[in-house]
């Protein structure tokens, strides 16, 4: 069976079944497909199917079994739910937990309006304080870059694959616009960027993924 079989024979069993196992199941397929491609690392697969569990687990011990009945207040107090610390003691989330849950569940939801669930998403109404001073910013973390990675993946053009390569590997908006095919070194996996203004000409190696 092809990956797009796949993709249609798990898009067809979860038609009219709103569960949250079913959704999770099919959200966590998709997310193997993306390992399997290089689009996201098993780890962050492991990581960010933990998190969804028990997030299930959560919405359920509140009395939800659809995913359509999550709502925004549900999340919210997920994200910012008390855990333990290494002594067993009850303590509230640092900031950093509270994102990578929000992040997780975000991208849980986009996966599955991905597949075709027709959900929808209630982490785009909350909000976080962010992690880096204010006018400070931060390269993406791996695990962060893959996702953009990922999403990529799932539009129609190759074309954004191509842009978010570019610009993973440190290429300026302004230069990807310069770029032709001679530009691109297959063999090497990299590109000679033309540079600007503020930036010199300079040769940036390309991760690039197999389909």
């Amino acid at each position: 069976m092809t990956g797009h079989q796949l993709s249609l024979a798990l898009r067809w069993s979860i038609v009219g079944d709103e569960r949250l196992p079913t959704i999770a199941a099919a959200v966590f397929a998709a997310w193997h497909r993306a390992a399997t491609s290089g689009a996201m690392s098993a780890q962050t697969v492991t990581k960010f199917s933990l998190l969804v569990n028990r997030f299930c687990r959560f919405a359920t011990a509140h009395g939800i079994e659809s995913i359509n009945d999550i709502t925004p207040t549900l999340v919210e107090d997920f994200v910012h739910a008390r855990g333990r610390d290494r002594s067993g003691e009850r303590v509230a989330p640092s900031l950093a937990t509270k994102h990578i849950r929000l992040s997780t569940l975000r991208t849980y939801f986009r996966t599955a309006r991905s597949l075709g669930i027709g959900c929808d998403d209630p982490t785009t109404v909350i909000d976080l304080p962010g992690r880096a001073q204010p006018g400070h910013r931060r390269p993406l973390t791996p695990d962060e870059a893959q996702l953009v990675r990922f999403f990529a993946d799932l539009g129609a053009h190759k074309r954004h694959s191509s842009t978010v390569a570019l610009l993973l590997a440190g290429a300026r908006t302004g230069e990807i616009g310069h770029l032709t095919v001679g530009d691109i070194d297959a063999d090497e996996k990299a590109a000679r960027l033309h540079g600007s203004v503020k930036y010199a000409q300079r040769v940036r190696c390309l991760t690039i993924t197999q389909p």
